[in-house]
């Protein structure tokens, strides 16, 4: 199985692919290359002083890096949305220089997010990590060509199963963030969901993964 996002430190022993998210300049360094990893400047930490654009842009460029993230924009929490937007933008145009995707943390800013999107001449691929919103938005967004990415709400907020309803599986991920319920929870209830067996939609997921990082799961 695949975790597409998670804030922990998962047991490599376990037959679980994963990308930990790495919180610039916030979390440890430097980053174990046991695994895949991502790495960006957070919304909330866009207004710190210690941002380094090029210490950045050298860890995104190391190979176990696979992603840019999460990044984005957040009027709940943060600094001025004005910030936020300059540090978002910068990060996508790393992203697009180095090729790799991105991983979106994106709350109440969705129609400011979309145009950023259009704005771009070319995107790198977008994965909405931890969707919870309706069916509407999850349709404006798979339009856009994102990949919506569920986790552990999936097991509580039934109004989620519309939105899942009409992801395509060539567009899913499913992930644990930093969530305390076991990754094959979050599998097992979107495969019911779905109505399609976990075996089914792993390999789904791990060709969305391949399609995406042009990498197999597995370091």
């Amino acid at each position: 199985m695949i975790d597409i996002h998670t804030h922990s430190n998962p047991d490599i022993s376990t037959r679980i692919s994963y990308i930990r998210n790495v919180r610039y300049p916030v979390d440890a360094w430097p980053v174990p290359v046991t695994g895949y990893f991502s790495v960006g400047v957070d919304p909330w930490d866009t207004g710190r002083e210690d941002l380094d654009r090029n210490e950045l842009e050298e860890w995104i460029n190391r190979p176990h890096c696979l992603a840019v993230g999460e990044i984005g924009l957040d009027t709940m929490k943060g600094p001025e949305p004005k910030l936020q937007k300059t540090w978002f933008t910068l990060q996508l145009e790393i992203a697009g220089k180095l090729g790799k995707p991105v991983i979106i943390h994106c709350v109440r800013s969705w129609d400011a997010l979309l145009d950023i999107h259009s704005s771009l001449t070319h995107a790198t691929g977008w994965i909405i990590h931890g969707f919870r919103g309706k069916p509407g938005l999850a349709g404006r967004l798979l339009n856009a060509g994102c990949y919506l990415s569920y986790g552990s709400a999936l097991l509580s907020d039934s109004r989620l199963a519309e939105s899942l309803a009409q992801t395509p599986l060539e567009r899913l991920f499913l992930e644990t963030d930093d969530s305390r319920v076991p990754l094959e929870s979050i599998y097992r209830q979107a495969s019911q969901l779905k109505g399609i067996t976990t075996t089914g939609l792993n390999s789904y997921i791990s060709g969305n993964f391949e399609r995406i990082f042009g990498i197999h799961a597995n370091p």
